[in-house]
């Protein structure tokens, strides 16, 4: 297999070649049964498919636009890198299995660059936000990402609940020894419910509001979760530090934010689409974000 990564004039010219020799009309060839392009579009539309596929390739334009308006670029050598990494993912150690590879998903050599040349300006770009933007998001936002450490006891009924809120509360039963004889995910049992620190933003509203009203060493009375009736011991409230599991919520937060307000703008129009699909794609931003991303 030739080199993951040749000269960007080499790749530039081949990606112009690839262009002008793809097929113009893209269809499937079933049998004897011929599916054109308007039928693939118009399948992938009912089975609510076709919107989806449209939102991600808009928004993988608007992530090239914009990093291009932030300077970012992608050098030969990180773009090596990355397509190691990524072969090394899927144990494609030889060149042969590349290959195979490749044939089955029908990519060429210059398109398997370009997939892996958008992942990398995509996490810059995640970087980017972050390094312009992260701080003051996080000083705007501080409620939202002030820290706890928890512990927590799942029960399927609220009657198993109640009494095991009983033997702590009132007879002061060891919570984490509880959660490893009486929690029903593997896991809670071998950690003794240890979740670890949390941002408050990553708990359910009514969850939050009762464990930041709660004092440290105390527990919740029992509420209702997804998977039953949750108990929550308040283990610590760390002091709120912009540290690095803080910095990776908000960096995420940052991208969905932006994507979310430049979606706004975005219009979907075809044959495939009435007037009343054009189009609402704000992908869930964060409440109480003022960070000004949206001019990027």
């Amino acid at each position: 297999m030739p080199k993951a990564i040749r000269s960007r004039a080499d790749i530039t010219s081949k990606r112009k070649h690839n262009v002008m020799t793809v097929p113009q009309v893209t269809r499937i060839q079933a049998g004897e049964t011929e599916i054109s392009g308007e039928d693939i579009f118009a399948s992938l539309h009912r089975r609510g498919q076709l919107l989806p596929l449209f939102r991600g390739v808009a928004i993988e334009a608007l992530i090239v636009a914009a990093a291009g308006r932030a300077g970012l670029t992608v050098s030969d050598q990180e773009l090596q890198a990355a397509s190691e990494q990524f072969r090394r993912k899927l144990g494609l150690q030889s060149a042969e299995k590349t290959r195979d590879w490749l044939a089955d998903e029908r990519l060429s050599v210059e398109q398997f660059e370009r997939r892996i040349e958008l992942d990398v300006l995509t996490e810059k770009f995640r970087d980017y936000l972050l390094a312009e933007f992260g701080e003051r998001h996080y000083q705007l936002n501080a409620r939202a990402m002030a820290p706890v450490k928890l512990r927590r006891i799942t029960q399927s009924s609220l009657s198993e609940a109640r009494e095991l809120f009983v033997q702590i509360q009132e007879e002061g039963a060891d919570f984490a020894e509880l959660a490893r004889r009486l929690c029903q995910d593997p896991h809670a049992r071998q950690t003794g419910g240890d979740l670890g620190v949390l941002l408050r933003q990553q708990l359910r509203t009514e969850i939050g509001d009762t464990i930041f009203s709660t004092k440290e060493g105390a527990i919740t009375r029992p509420m209702h979760g997804p998977d039953g009736y949750e108990i929550y011991l308040v283990e610590q409230f760390p002091t709120p530090t912009f540290d690095d599991m803080t910095q990776a919520a908000v960096r995420e937060e940052l991208f969905r934010n932006f994507i979310s307000l430049q979606l706004r703008e975005v219009v979907f129009t075809g044959p495939h689409f009435s007037a009343s699909t054009d189009i609402h794609f704000a992908a869930n931003a964060q409440s109480g974000t003022a960070v000004p991303t949206s001019h990027l």
